[in-house]
């Protein structure tokens, strides 16, 4: 499979590099490149990669297909090596690198040395594997990755490995950027996974998209050791989310339809018997109630009353009061929200509770709820 499209490919001549040694090396499916094995030809390409003479005294070792010594991104060619963990090698531009570091990519590169092909050193060892620095150098050279298909293991280590080589992640995880656009892709399979990098690197609006899926678990369930790795302001703000939207959807429902003027067949005590029946069905709906509850649980739970009722006023009255319901509750913020009086402005004065504020960072002590 071609990974790299040869409009941005430069061959080598002889003229360009030193001799190297006779052994061939071949490209693989995989977008790394390994030893021929001894055999001569490889029905899945043409033309030989050969590697550098600095790797002249090594048997054999892999070359990065993207990343190889025949590649020219228009910036003078590979003046640098980067060996990962896997013994995979990586030729990159110095300048490249040092332009997106603030710390000389972990001060593993200096920008006083000048390090020509033919000069260059012994290839820099890294502590990532092949795939992650593959995807890494790939958002650094603002190249393509999708055709690897990277897991979200993998684009989550890479966000851990930007930020080790001095990377600025805002410039690269930001809506429309690849590495977020396919971090996005891959979160309701992970989300707390997701959520747990992202608030470890401050990474707000990532961390707000996967706060979305992780309104149907129990915050009480998730491990002791995940709890212990998320970032404290980020854990609040999750923890935030869940008690409001269970605090509106409390206050919602626990305000019963509004009272229509008097008739002869329906005054006073007729309101107070729906009003009874409102308070019955809804008492459960309180005591259990969850920031992930759906309209339609709403609906089915509450227009049954309806049946109950033989004033037509009436059943319009509880009609009107569920459609209000529902109208808020789907506009009440799913995701987490910096300022946390934003999830009760859903909320009229005749929703809200006498004496309570709801513009607390940590929202209402249980004693006021």
């Amino acid at each position: 499979m071609d990974y790299l499209d040869d409009s941005i490919v430069d061959p080598l001549t002889s003229a360009d590099y030193p001799d190297f040694s006779d052994e061939v090396y071949y490209s693989s499916n995989d977008g790394f490149i390994y030893p021929s094995g001894g055999d001569n030809m490889n029905e899945n390409t043409s033309e030989p990669i050969i590697p550098l003479e600095s790797q002249k005294e090594s048997s054999s070792f892999s070359m990065s297909t993207a990343f190889s010594a025949y590649m020219n991104f228009g910036d003078g060619g590979p003046d640098v090596v980067l060996m990962s963990r896997d013994a995979v090698h990586f030729f990159v531009r110095r300048n490249r690198l040092l332009n997106v570091s603030n710390n000389q990519f972990a001060l593993l590169l200096s920008p006083y040395i000048d390090s020509s092909f033919q000069t260059a050193q012994q290839p820099i060892q890294l502590t990532e594997d092949a795939q992650t620095l593959n995807i890494v150098l790939h958002i650094l050279y603002g190249v393509s990755f999708h055709v690897y298909s990277p897991s979200l293991e993998i684009l989550l280590q890479a966000i851990q490995t930007l930020e080790k080589y001095g990377v600025v992640l805002s410039t690269h995880l930001i809506p429309g950027t690849p590495l977020f656009d396919d971090i996005v892709l891959k979160t309701p399979y992970q989300p707390l996974e997701v959520y747990i990098v992202a608030a470890d690197h401050d990474l707000f609006q990532l961390a707000q998209i996967a706060s979305g899926y992780l309104l149907s678990i129990s915050l009480l369930s998730i491990p002791r050791m995940q709890i212990s790795r998320l970032n404290s302001d980020y854990l609040a703000m999750l923890y935030n989310l869940h008690i409001a939207r269970t605090l509106v959807l409390q206050r919602l429902i626990s305000r019963p339809p509004d009272e229509h003027e008097a008739t002869f067949q329906c005054g006073f005590s007729a309101y107070q018997a729906m009003k009874s029946a409102w308070s019955v069905a809804t008492s459960s709906f309180i005591l259990n109630a969850n920031p992930d509850v759906s309209a339609a649980l709403i609906r089915n739970t509450l227009e049954s009353l309806k049946f109950s009722l033989p004033c037509i006023r009436c059943r319009k009255c509880v009609q009107d009061r569920v459609n209000e319901i529902l109208l808020k509750w789907s506009i009440t913020p799913r995701t987490i929200c910096r300022d946390t009086g934003y999830y009760f402005s859903v909320l009229s004065p005749q929703d809200s509770v006498p004496g309570i504020t709801y513009t607390a960072s940590i929202l209402p002590t249980w004693s006021q709820v």
